[in-house]
């Protein structure tokens, strides 16, 4: 499974009204890119999706209501590995695979 993290970042304009930042990739854009490398790499990857993060959790980097939602998935998928495009800490990685019962890579990983 490859999961594509994205911030929503949004600047406001002149207006004062919510634009995106321009200097960024597009999320759908970084998450092809990355299910390109695991496929490079010999991993099948049987889910892919973007998901929408609105500030970092320290202990998961992802909220506790999407972490659980992904739990779902990688058991009724039998996911053995879960790549995250992004960078995650040890514990956040630690976390994670005790939450999901797999192995969870970052994108340097």
């Amino acid at each position: 499974m490859v999961l594509g993290p994205y911030l929503r970042r949004r600047t406001p304009d002149r207006g004062g009204r919510s634009r995106p930042q321009r200097d960024e990739r597009p999320p759908a854009a970084r998450l092809e890119e990355a299910v390109g490398l695991a496929r490079a790499i010999d991993l099948k990857v049987v889910q892919a999706g973007l998901v929408p993060v609105p500030a970092i959790r320290p202990a998961t980097y992802l909220g506790k209501g999407k972490v659980d939602e992904i739990a779902g998935i990688a058991k009724s998928l039998e996911v053995d590995l879960v790549v995250m495009d992004c960078a995650v800490s040890p514990s956040q990685q630690r976390n994670l695979e005790k939450a999901w019962n797999t192995k969870v890579l970052d994108r340097t990983g």
